[in-house]
């Protein structure tokens, strides 16, 4: 039987007597679909896998998808949510669906992910969104152009930084007999707004 396989990684709490604290986990779970796999897994799976390894847990508190694989084939663009889907991933639904954006213009891969829904889902928003992308772009460009004196590496992906930190994977033990295809993804979910979110919202408007 074919699957996807979700890896993630976050904290839940646990209860010490009287006090709670923060613990990690770092997991994988097996699903027939990859539609809405973090729902599935909030609703269905974390919380009776963190109860069954630690009998202190309480509730879960981060939630962090890391990749999916498919077993058994490459996967199709369009079989991942956009919001899921790695940079490599969207360079091929790009491509699919012959949108114009370039990649390589992004340090941020939220905001990349948000731009590539917007020009597939609403094109007429997008015209006027990739028009003011444009020029920030282009003044960032001149910014670092007239500071190249001081900055040698203008625009480091400090969001790709952060996401690293994040990428926490499972144990050899846990991934044992995995011959699935790797694509990674990186994923918060947490309802707070991200900086990508807010830099979404500020090209919108």
């Amino acid at each position: 039987m074919d699957y996807y396989e979700v890896y993630l990684h976050g904290e839940y709490f646990a209860q010490i007597g009287d006090k709670r604290e923060l613990r990690p986990y770092k997991t994988s779970f097996k699903l027939p679909n990859a539609e809405a796999p973090l729902s599935i897994i909030l609703k269905k799976l974390l919380k009776p896998f963190l109860l069954q390894e630690d009998s202190k847990f309480v509730d879960v508190y981060t939630h962090y998808v890391d990749e999916i694989e498919y077993s058994g084939r490459v996967l199709d663009p369009n079989e991942i949510p956009i919001r899921f889907q790695s940079k490599e991933q969207l360079k091929d639904f790009i491509l699919y669906h012959k949108l114009h954006i370039n990649v390589e213009e992004y340090g941020s891969l939220g905001l990349l992910r948000d731009h590539v829904r917007l020009a597939k889902e609403e094109p007429d928003n997008w015209a006027n969104v990739a028009e003011k992308f444009a020029k920030k772009k282009a003044d960032e460009r001149e910014l670092f152009a007239l500071n190249a004196d001081k900055i040698k590496t203008p625009g480091m992906n400090f969001d790709t930084q952060e996401a690293a930190k994040r990428r926490a994977k499972p144990s050899k033990s846990a991934k044992a007999g995995k011959t699935a295809s790797r694509s990674r993804v990186d994923d918060s979910n947490q309802g707070a707004q991200s900086d990508t979110d807010l830099e979404a919202e500020r090209l919108l408007s």
